[in-house]
């Protein structure tokens, strides 16, 4: 579609930024196969040139945006400019332009064309305006159609258009109204269908709407109709209501007539069951397409079902069933985070069936014994699928005297337990990865499946146990013996080149890009935006040795390898684009050599340890208790890090869901290779163990209704008691002062780590942009806003090319930042209370990491 068009046809992809969603919705009805009434729509761009060619334009915007009018005022002035609309007459560029789809239009509507509003704000989730806009049925010439768009438009003005927008917060747009043209239908019967009971708001209830004739009133509210209420699914009939219709509104060729219905007409149902069971297919087709409860109007002329408009069901009634004893009740229950459940792709709220088993709370106490600040104190359950938990309370760190104590007795224990999981983990890839290589029946696939998931999850639940918590135990032991003891080394310096997965990930990286010998791969990453590397190398060169390589590359780091990207699927929880720069970095000799930094990283630790050493050398009871804190922080401090080895089970866990799924579409057992997340473990291992194809197809298609029925629902966001409103305020700005030592004024957060750094400004507000990623630099300081970072960043190959860290705002997800920061010994600051604006891109910064400033320089040439 052109965007400067005058007019277009009803077909295809609209715009409707241009056409409105009225006539956008409609051209995507066609396309998804039902039929509509032949028409095309006039653009909003028409409107805009009228206004502006006849200088209505001023006037227009001011009864719009004037929010000072009375009613009476406002009504005049409305008035007075429709009424200059309907005179002025219509650019003859825009005639011309209309004229020959009007006409043809025209000639082929023996019952004339139906004119109506499609407005960019129309007919969407957020407002229906539902009989605000206007419509004019039976127009039968040129001169009557470009008056019956000039109604339009001037309804778009009109003050409970403009009442009804402000209610709703929108702000409505002068030259918004796009025009619809349509051959009216000479319909026997019409109505409307909601894809939820608008009283209940019940999604598992369709309601009908019909009458005889022409549904324009039934529509609008101001006459009777029949009404049928059907089940969603099947098309049962539930409940039936014929009243009497003493009149329908028919299509003539004398224009658009109420006539009297016989006598004996009156009472008839308006609607046959069998074309009640056909509106409601199309209905639910429609409800899937737009993946939302809509409502349909619909006409039936000559035994052709035609879709009239189809928009969302605005502010539906809440409908969730649950039931909450009464001690339950007395608790807020919030809807659980879908991070904590694997879910299938085409719903992220609703836990997939073949998860249902997998529960958040469970897993966090599972490997958490007292007196670990786990488990999280709160219950959790499922309601239609969704899950729902009471708040989780962190039970918090014993006496530091007591964790320490318990670790005398437990960390051996404890530290063995990890070990032997990294152990099974690494065991369970590699005999996964070869079964996978020999099994395609669906039963076998089905073994592999379930064996991985339960192995899966089970490693999952190891990593939040000592491994998420003891890090940060220990550290704050050494920290509270070093000030006990008075040193001045800080535990941080202690922590440098302590090695984890994200370094292991990425000194592969880097050898990887080291080893590149084609000048293809090696010219895509310098002249490509990294987010098109990957697909230029799969689609032009799928054999070349790089794609190998980085392929197993993937497998071995849990990264989603390409071979699984290519089929759309992202199976690691890292950004592809983020590895891409640690390669492209290397090839442009723009990052540290991970190997050579951690070295050096590592001495520096070393030569704080000798210096903590230096100063116990007189006590031997407290230098064995050092070397003992020492030794378990190095330990445990990565392992925060290497609890995302089970993304490497995750990854096959993914793949052999995949397989299965595919196997049993294959096998006619599923519709999708999605069909596999419908079924729960129990079903899978009864299909298995049964290999009766039809009972097992039964089965995937009952779980299947059984899920869509849930997916229907909306949750609300709590269930319970309703949780205590709380105003969080507008965080302050932070406190800029300048003191005389500093180029300009300084601001006050935390210190993060001790290093120090000064550089230039990149504010980012996503660490996957490509471009961001490409314009980093040795001098850069990376500014982010605490909301818009995840937990899986991949903080070590940003670190080994920029200078500094800054987050501001809260956020509860930075300790593998700091963490990562430790390890490459990068100057890093958290201001929690500070806006993103204070600091600007490009702007010269001094980052103090030991004071947790920031000193906004007055643009001196940076160093790191």
């Amino acid at each position: 579609m052109q965007a400067d068009a005058f007019v277009v046809q009803l077909q295809g992809e609209l715009d409707p930024s241009s056409v409105g969603i009225k006539a956008g919705n409609l051209a995507r009805v066609r396309e998804i196969g039902l039929s509509i009434p032949p028409g095309s729509v006039i653009t909003r761009r028409v409107l805009s040139l009228f206004l502006e060619q006849t200088g209505l334009l001023p006037k227009a915007e001011r009864l719009v945006d004037d929010n000072g009018l009375d009613d009476t005022a406002r009504a005049t002035k409305y008035e007075a400019l429709c009424e200059e609309v309907l005179r002025s007459p219509i650019p003859q560029p825009m005639i011309e332009a209309v004229a020959p789809i009007a006409q043809t239009l025209l000639d082929e509507s023996p019952y004339g064309v139906a004119v109506r509003s499609s407005g960019v704000h129309e007919d969407s989730a957020k407002a229906s305006f539902a009989g605000v806009y206007d419509s004019f049925l039976g127009i039968r010439s040129e001169a009557d159609l470009w008056l019956a768009v000039r109604r339009c438009w001037c309804a778009s003005w009109a003050p409970s258009t403009v009442d009804y927008a402000r209610r709703m917060g929108i702000r409505l747009a002068v030259d918004g109204m796009a025009v619809l043209l349509q051959q009216l239908i000479r319909a026997d019967s019409a109505g409307v269908l909601f894809t939820a009971d608008p009283r209940t708001g019940n999604p598992w209830r369709f309601v009908l709407h019909s009458a005889f004739g022409l549904a324009r009133d039934v529509v609008g509210g101001h006459a009777d109709a029949d009404e049928l209420a059907l089940d969603w699914d099947s098309n049962r009939i539930l409940e039936k209501r014929v009243v009497e219709k003493p009149a329908m509104l028919a299509a003539t060729s004398m224009g658009i007539r109420e006539v009297e219905l016989p006598e004996k007409r009156r009472n008839e149902p308006s609607l046959a069951d069998a074309d009640a069971h056909r509106i409601a297919r199309a209905a639910r087709t429609l409800d899937r397409a737009f993946d939302c409860r809509v409502d349909v109007e619909w006409a039936l002329a000559d035994d052709e079902l035609y879709v009239v408009q189809v928009r969302p069901i605005a502010a539906l009634p809440e409908f969730f069933p649950h039931e909450l004893t009464e001690e339950e009740a007395k608790q807020t229950w919030h809807r659980s985070d879908e991070v904590w459940y694997r879910t299938p792709p085409q719903d992220g709220r609703l836990v997939a069936p073949l998860f249902a088993d997998v529960w958040a709370l469970e897993r966090w106490r599972r490997y958490a014994p007292p007196p670990l600040p786990t488990p999280w104190q709160g219950e959790e359950r499922d309601f239609n699928g969704y899950r729902y938990s009471t708040p989780w309370v962190w039970r918090g760190f014993p006496d530091l005297e007591e964790s320490e104590q318990w670790l005398m007795g437990q960390e051996p224990r404890l530290r063995a337990q990890w070990e032997a999981g990294k152990e099974t983990l690494r065991r369970e890839t590699r005999e996964v990865d070869q079964a996978l290589t020999r099994v395609r029946s669906s039963s076998d696939l089905i073994s592999i499946l379930l064996r991985v998931k339960q192995r899966a999850f089970d490693f999952n639940a190891l990593s939040f146990g000592p491994a998420q918590f003891l890090g940060g135990c220990c550290d704050e032991l050494l920290q509270h013996f070093l000030q006990q003891i008075g040193s001045a080394v800080r535990a941080d310096a202690l922590l440098e080149g302590v090695t984890s997965l994200w370094y292991e990930r990425n000194r592969a990286l880097q050898h990887l890009a080291r080893e590149i010998d084609e000048e293809f791969v090696r010219e895509s990453f310098l002249n490509l935006p990294l987010d098109r590397v990957q697909s230029f190398l799969m689609e032009q060169h799928p054999d070349c040795r790089f794609a190998a390589r980085y392929e197993k590359l993937c497998w071995d780091f849990g990264m989603t390898p390409p071979s699984l990207a290519r089929r759309g699927e992202k199976t690691g929880i890292f950004d592809e684009v983020q590895h891409l720069f640690t390669i492209r970095s290397v090839l442009i000799d723009a990052a540290s050599d991970i190997e050579d930094a951690w070295s050096k990283s590592r001495k520096r630790a070393a030569a704080c340890a000798d210096e903590v050493r230096r100063e116990l050398a007189g006590d031997a009871g407290q230098l064995t208790r050092f070397e003992r804190l020492l030794d378990w922080t190095r330990y445990w401090a990565p392992t925060l890090d290497d609890r995302t080895l089970c993304v490497l089970l995750f990854t096959r866990l993914n793949e052999a869901v995949w397989r299965t799924g595919r196997a049993l579409m294959e096998e006619g057992i599923t519709e999708t290779t999605d069909g596999v997340h419908l079924l729960t473990p129990a079903d899978l291992q009864q299909i298995a163990e049964s290999r009766q194809t039809q009972v097992s197809r039964a089965l995937s298609q009952t779980r299947r209704r059984e899920f869509e029925k849930n997916q229907r629902l909306t949750p609300p966001p709590f269930l319970g008691t309703k949780p205590a409103s709380a105003q969080t305020p507008e965080p302050p700005a932070p406190t800029a002062v300048k003191p005389e030592s500093c180029d300009g004024p300084v601001l006050s957060g935390r210190s993060m780590t001790p290093w120090s750094a000064t550089g230039v400004a990149r504010v980012a507000n996503s660490l996957s942009d490509a471009a961001l990623l490409a314009s980093l630099a040795p001098e850069t300081i990376l500014v982010c806003d605490g909301s818009s970072i995840s937990y899986w960043e991949d903080w070590t190959s940003l670190f080994l090319v920029v200078a500094g860290l800054v987050i501001v705002g809260q956020h509860g997800g930075m300790h593998h930042a700091i963490q990562i920061a430790r390890e490459c010994g990068i100057a890093f600051v958290h201001l929690p209370e500070a806006e993103l604006s204070s600091l600007q891109d490009g702007r010269h910064i001094a980052l103090d990491g030991a004071a947790g400033t920031v000193t906004l320089l007055e643009n001196k040439k940076s160093e790191r």
